[in-house]
């Protein structure tokens, strides 16, 4: 992807709901194809009926690129919002360093784990599996 550039998954498919929903059944059930797919449909419209949602908002998701260094970050927004006004207001409130909007950045500052805990239970697993 170009830097300032987006896509949207309607680019791509129909219902990004359905297309997730899809990907996760089928890995547990082992299904392919459109068989996939079709399970999805049932499962949502299942679900819809349990929590009582009559119609779920219409939602759609694409990816918006903010700089050439920085990955694209993903967005989901109502489906009749077009994604190039909201990457107009973004892309300007972009973090250079990470491509992230700025106050993304801020919490994912705040809840990111400090790396010496991944180095101290990385530690315990080598000393726990060393003993056994």
């Amino acid at each position: 992807m170009s830097p300032s550039t987006y896509w949207t998954y309607d680019s791509i498919m129909d219902n990004p709901i359905v297309y997730s929903r899809a990907v996760s059944r089928a890995q547990l059930r082992g299904l392919k194809g459109e068989g996939t797919l079709k399970w999805a449909r049932m499962i949502l419209k299942r679900d819809q009926t349990k929590l009582g949602i009559e119609s779920p908002p219409k939602l759609k998701r694409g990816y918006i690129r903010s700089f050439l260094e920085t990955s694209p970050f993903e967005v989901e927004i109502p489906e009749d919002t077009s994604i190039n006004e909201i990457a107009k207001k973004i892309i300007p409130l972009c973090n250079p360093a990470t491509g992230l909007p700025f106050l993304l950045d801020l919490i994912d500052a705040d809840i990111s784990l400090d790396i010496r805990i991944a180095k101290i239970f990385a530690d315990e697993i080598e000393s726990q599996s060393t003993e056994c």
